[in-house]
């Protein structure tokens, strides 16, 4: 596959990471007590939750509190969201703007959802000369990011905050750029999580969620996740986390395919190199993946044929409500029989009004009208 089809595949996810409605009608979905014991009673409990992005912040308060609801009533007990520093700071590197931060985070903490916070984007003041343009780009003084962090666990130190994630995807150029650089990110991570740490001595501090579907031969802005996370060990900052984030989107197959390259999920655990092996070979065996993105989308332009398959064709995005049940279904008996996997935040909980013509759109567990989609099902089952 060039890389220019996993560039693509890389923007189709990024797209539906602010693709979320202002607005939808409620989800009807069963509730989680009245679903019925998983008779496997040999597998343990594997945390889960949503990944939601940005899918918070257009919402008024009255909306949010009902999103959240629904993901509560479902059975999930996490969220996974950002907290943005090119808002909290818009206006200066002296100016703090906590209103939507504290709306949001308050709403979280009355729905009896823990957070998972990723910090991250760039304020306009803090970005490089050269990269004034773009949100993602990485700041020219870390301390001030090192800052904002620290001042963020201070203030919601009461919040139960499951983990404080470093950043989103910083090995691949859509979020790093204008070329993604472990040296300079585990600058980044280091002053960050000594800052938290500060104000939250018991704090848990994750690399920031590992692309999954990159690799070194797509170029220097895709760099593969077992090679950057070698690179953050070699920086001597293995430390300074307590474990890494990762997101094993699978480019539209089963988990199971043998397609190292491109399959994210398969990279995780199968074969010698691994990400479970160079954490192993670097002694982190007690620390865990945390799978804080992972899904497939249901709608777009093309779907595949067949999930079972490296190659499905040409200009596929999508998968089918079916194939998504399948595939979900096959990573939770990997997930749940690898003690060394902490979690599993899917990606997403709804589809956005645009998610009948944009894959990016699509990655919702219920539609947009608020049914659910048999994914849902299989992941509630496993929750029993």
């Amino acid at each position: 596959m060039a890389c220019g089809i996993i560039a693509a595949a890389v923007i189709i996810i990024t797209v539906g990471l602010y693709a979320q409605p202002n607005e939808a009608p409620q989800v009807k979905i069963v509730k989680s007590s009245q679903l019925s014991k998983k008779s496997d009673t040999t597998s343990r409990v594997l945390k889960q939750g949503i990944a939601l992005g940005t899918a918070l912040l257009p919402l008024n308060q009255a909306q949010r509190t009902a999103y959240l609801k629904e993901i509560r009533i479902a059975g999930f007990t996490e969220v996974r969201y950002n907290i943005d520093w090119s808002l909290v700071q818009k206006a200066g590197p002296t100016s703090y703007d906590w209103t939507d931060t504290d709306n949001i985070m308050n709403a979280v903490k009355e729905s009896g959802l823990t957070p998972i916070i990723t910090l991250d984007r760039t304020p306009t003041w803090a970005r490089p000369a050269e990269c004034k343009t773009d949100i993602f780009c990485p700041p020219h003084d870390q301390a001030a990011f090192a800052k904002f962090s620290g001042l963020a666990a201070a203030r919601y130190k009461t919040f139960n905050v499951v983990a404080w994630e470093i950043w989103n995807e910083p090995n691949i150029v859509n979020f790093w750029p204008p070329l993604p650089n472990p040296n300079q990110y585990a600058h980044m991570l280091k002053e960050a999580s000594i800052a938290i740490k500060k104000n939250i001595p018991q704090a848990t501090v994750l690399v920031g969620g590992l692309a999954g579907n990159s690799l070194d031969s797509n170029g220097t802005g895709y760099v593969d996740p077992r090679s950057y996370l070698g690179q953050l060990y070699a920086a001597q900052v293995g430390t300074n986390f307590d474990g890494v984030a990762y997101h094993p989107y699978t480019g539209l197959k089963l988990p199971s395919v043998v397609d190292g390259e491109y399959n994210g999920w398969y990279k995780m655990n199968n074969g010698t190199y691994t990400m479970r092996s160079v954490m192993t070979a670097n002694g982190d065996t007690s620390k865990q993946l945390w799978l804080t993105e992972f899904g497939e989308p249901t709608a777009g332009s093309k779907a595949v044929s067949d999930p079972t398959k490296i190659s499905n064709g040409s200009n596929v995005d999508h998968v089918t409500e079916a194939d998504q049940k399948l595939i979900y279904d096959q990573a939770l008996g990997s997930a749940l029989t690898s003690t060394w996997i902490h979690n599993i935040d899917w990606y997403n909980w709804k589809d956005g009004s645009g998610a009948a013509y944009t894959s990016g759109a699509a990655y919702g567990l219920v539609h947009y009208d608020g049914t659910p989609k048999p994914a849902l099902g299989v992941i509630q089952e496993s929750m029993r």
